[in-house]
């Protein structure tokens, strides 16, 4: 179905599978066919927890609706080394889905798997094949060991604009965002304070990997992001292309290499 859910509550709820505070789309195994169309409208999601996506789950060619909600300490609660990117999405989890999220306040959501050396993916969204939409949110002191707001891959191209990253903590890399094979375009974004905790891999506001990552970023602001190589932004392997145009770069610090920016692709 799709249903319009709004001004309701989701806390505290917890799943043994994906979608602790809910799950919508196009289930495989069941007897639904049709994709769905949830709208979610000044709705908050608070202390939820499930495998992948504590808040929210959306599965399968989805074009789930978020406007003006809000997400509080929802945790991607999965560990298992034998799922090396499970542990994924604390507050939204999109899985070849197409959601459009508008004002939206991500704030405290975690990934925190430790049983896969490469689970622990988007502490408050991660994407696989997904193109969302997202304008006018907010992503603060959200957590997680590969991309503390955001982890893409697998050639999504999400579109941001006006939102904002601050305080967010990417324990192996990419404090603010991750995109792995993926190309993102980034328009009037400021990243502010975000950081990585280990000194291995870099990025402290955003890294991007793989031969498919191509973002686009335009008219953005990166202040006092901390982290090894490329305080601000690390583009790793020789076949990233990333464009940037009309950002500025201020009082970002790399304790090894890059204090803004760290290159071994095409910028």
């Amino acid at each position: 179905g799709s249903p319009t859910v709004s001004r309701c509550t989701f806390q505290g709820n917890v799943s043994a599978g994906n979608g602790g505070g809910a799950w919508t789309g196009h289930d495989t195994d069941a007897t639904c066919t049709v994709p769905s169309a949830a709208s979610f409208e000044n709705c908050q999601f608070m202390s939820n927890e499930g495998f992948n996506g504590g808040g929210l789950y959306n599965a399968l060619e989805t074009a789930t609706a978020l406007q003006s909600s809000a997400f509080y300490a929802n945790i991607a609660n999965f560990a298992s080394s034998g799922f090396p990117y499970y542990g994924g999405g604390g507050a939204v989890y999109s899985d070849h889905s197409h959601p459009t999220i508008m004002n939206c306040e991500f704030q405290g959501n975690s990934a925190p798997n430790v049983g896969s050396p490469f689970g622990g993916v988007g502490g408050a969204i991660f994407g696989v094949e997904s193109n969302p939409i997202l304008s006018g949110c907010t992503f603060a002191e959200n957590f997680a060991r590969y991309g503390g707001a955001m982890y893409h891959r697998e050639n999504s191209n999400p579109l941001i604009t006006d939102c904002t990253f601050t305080g967010n903590i990417g324990l192996i890399t990419g404090g603010g965002l991750y995109n792995s094979d993926s190309s993102p375009v980034l328009t009037s974004c400021s990243f502010l304070a975000n950081r990585t905790a280990d000194d291995c891999c870099g990025g402290g506001a955003m890294v991007n990997y793989g031969g498919g990552s191509q973002p686009l970023v335009t008219n953005c602001t990166f202040i006092g992001n901390v982290s090894s190589y490329g305080g601000a932004v690390h583009n790793v392997y020789t076949n990233v292309e990333a464009r940037y145009s009309h950002c500025l770069f201020m009082g970002n610090v790399a304790s090894k290499r890059g204090g803004a920016m760290n290159s071994s692709g095409v910028v």
